[in-house]
């Protein structure tokens, strides 16, 4: 087939504001992603969420922390707190780093 590609690790990227996560078009995936979790299908996908509290033309006020991290987020590891990783209400992992921070990020992804 000449779709299929020699690498069979492949992920998709997914990079947007804090003002898209209001979007239709985002939520539908998102909730894809969650639906392929549940059902145990492999659908890899990272979501870049930029949050500077602002979108076109009014604030956010914290959505997208609230939709992604508050959202019944608990560690990963309940014996250690001091676990890097947080998931979600459905076992998907959350990463939040400053993204002005290039060694914050590496530290809090890898």
């Amino acid at each position: 087939n000449k779709y299929e590609s020699n690498s069979k690790k492949q992920v998709s990227f997914v990079t947007i504001g804090d003002g898209s996560v209001h979007n239709a078009h985002f939520l539908s995936a998102f909730n894809l992603a969650r639906h392929a979790r549940f059902r145990k299908t492999k659908c890899p996908v990272v979501f870049g969420v930029s949050d500077n509290g602002l979108s076109i033309s009014y604030p956010t006020d914290g959505y997208a922390d609230y939709l992604f991290t508050k959202y019944a987020a608990r560690p990963k590891d309940q014996h250690d707190p001091s676990s890097k990783v947080i998931m979600d209400r459905d076992g998907i992992p959350i990463f939040k780093a400053n993204g002005c921070d290039m060694m914050d990020v590496y530290d809090k992804t890898f």
